[in-house]
């Protein structure tokens, strides 16, 4: 169990804004189980200023989210 800890780090984009690694599951070499893994964003454009997160069509934006990891 992984609950709590930080299982990926990724820093920096491609020029499409595309994340430079993605996530393949993995923890220390280790295939983790299938479930619900919780995902935090933070961010900054070129010109400084902060992203504010992601519209999901309420009146607020969001930073987090859950990916499932099926196996």
């Amino acid at each position: 169990m992984h609950g709590g800890n930080l299982v990926y780090y990724s820093e920096g984009v491609d020029e499409n804004g595309s994340p430079l690694a993605e996530w393949d599951g993995y923890y220390n070499g280790e295939l983790l189980q299938s479930g619900t893994y919780i995902w935090k964003i933070q961010a900054s454009f070129v010109n400084g200023t902060n992203w504010v997160g992601e519209d999901k069509n309420i009146s607020n934006k969001s930073t987090f989210g859950n990916v499932m990891l099926i196996r």
